[in-house]
This record gives structure tokens, C-alpha cells and sequence, in this order.
């Protein structure tokens, strides 16, 4: 089964909407490879369950090769080496199955929309840093794909190109992305229990104010290797 949903059926009671439509769609995304995970999400197309969109969210992961855990577990390990960090994190969930940037920005952010309506603070852990991510690549001018991801020294070069930009869509996009860190600090850091990821949120959980300053702070934090 795969870790992603193996994490939420955890953490969540699946039982509502329809059990045999919820489980196939479970089944298929199990066997799915990356390119075929979203072809599993017609048979649920009109559940709108929070276990509806773990399953959603995970199609999302599943179609940029985070499939059994292995991708996740890499990304947060960068966290335990000074000269990687959150750079390197963010280099692995850029997004990139998509033929353009811009593609690619849309669907990070159509599956945080369902990793947030999953109702797990981990899913929505993942999808606000996937929008984090690769709105950082595409405003910052990298060009990339899903089997030619960024690495955290061009993350680093994007995060200086957007801070030096005053491209009205640009400073949309550090907006955006503040919106997302202010997002993690509430919904996934901000609560009671276990949090899904403790350095993280140390990281994260302090962040509030105005999402453009707030973004600027952690852009800046993460260009320079503070973390």
C-alpha cells in the first residue's frame, strides 16, 4: 500500500461515502505508476469526503514519484545536513510532471487544494511545500522536469532572482508563498498532538504577520543556509 495513504488511514476514520468505490480507487493507486495514478480518481468523482481527498492528494504525490515513501523520507533527511537544508527539500518537491513552469505551479497548487480538504496536517504539510516549491522555481526563472528536478544551489539561484525581481507577478509570487508558511505554521504546526515532522515545524511554527514579509524572512533563511 502506499505510504502516503498508508499515513492518513492512520490518522483519519474512512468510512464515509462509498466503501467499495473508496477502496477500489485505494486498490488502483496502490498498483498505479505515475503516470496512470489520476486515471484512478474517475470512480470517486463525485465523493467529496475527506478520505476522498487523501486518496486525491495522493494521485497528486504518486504522479511526481513520491510513490512508497522513499522520495518523502530523502527530502526530510536534507534537513539533518547543514550543507543541503531546506534548499534541498524544496529542490524535491518542486513539481515537475508537467510540460511547463506555469503548468506545474497550477497543479502543485490544485493538489494542495486537496491535500487541505483531506483534513490531515501532513497532507497539508506536503501540499502547501509543493506550492512553496515550485512557485520558487518558476518565478525564479529555473527550467526543470520531473526526471530533471532542480537541486538546492539552483533553489538558491531562484530565491535570489525573485527577491531582486519587482515583476508585479513575482512579488504575487512571494505573496503566495508566504500565504503558504503561514499556512504549515497553522495547519499542519499549530496543533495539538503530534505534529508530522518536529524540525519543521521549529522551523516553521513561528511564522505570522503580513505574507509578503513573511515570506521574504523565510526566502532569505533558506537562500543563505540559515536552514
Amino acid at each position: 500500500m502506499r505510504w502516503l495513504i498508508v499515513l492518513s488511514l492512520v490518522l483519519c476514520s474512512c468510512t464515509e461515502g462509498d466503501p467499495q468505490k473508496l477502496g477500489e480507487t485505494q486498490f488502483c493507486l496502490d498498483n498505479a505508476g505515475r503516470d496512470e495514478a489520476h486515471a484512478c480518481l474517475a470512480e470517486i468523482s463525485d465523493i467529496h469526503t475527506p478520505y476522498s481527498y487523501v486518496l486525491r492528494c495522493s494521485a497528486g504525490f504518486i504522479s511526481e514519484d513520491f510513490g512508497r515513501g522513499d522520495k518523502f523520507r530523502r527530502s526530510f533527511q536534507q534537513l539533518d545536513d547543514p550543507s543541503q537544508g531546506m534548499a534541498a527539500l524544496l529542490a524535491i518537491f518542486t513539481f515537475g510532471s508537467k510540460p511547463t513552469p506555469e503548468d506545474n505551479r497550477e497543479y502543485a497548487k490544485d493538489t494542495n487544494e486537496d491535500c487541505f480538504r483531506s483534513k490531515q496536517r501532513s497532507l497539508r504539510l506536503f501540499g502547501a511545500l509543493s506550492v512553496i516549491a515550485t512557485t520558487i522555481a518558476q518565478a525564479g526563472g529555473l527550467t526543470w522536469d520531473r526526471d530533471n528536478p532542480p537541486t538546492a544551489a539552483d533553489m538558491k539561484t531562484a530565491i535570489a532572482a525573485m527577491k531582486a525581481s519587482v515583476d508585479p507577478a513575482n512579488l504575487e509570487a512571494i505573496k503566495e508563498i508566504g500565504e503558504n508558511v503561514l499556512a504549515i505554521s497553522q495547519n499542519s504546526c499549530r496543533v495539538k498532538g503530534n505534529v508530522p515532522n518536529e524540525k519543521l515545524c521549529n522551523h516553521f511554527r513561528s511564522a505570522e504577520g503580513d505574507p509578503a514579509v513573511v515570506a521574504v524572512n523565510f526566502l532569505t533563511q533558506w537562500e543563505t543556509g540559515a536552514f
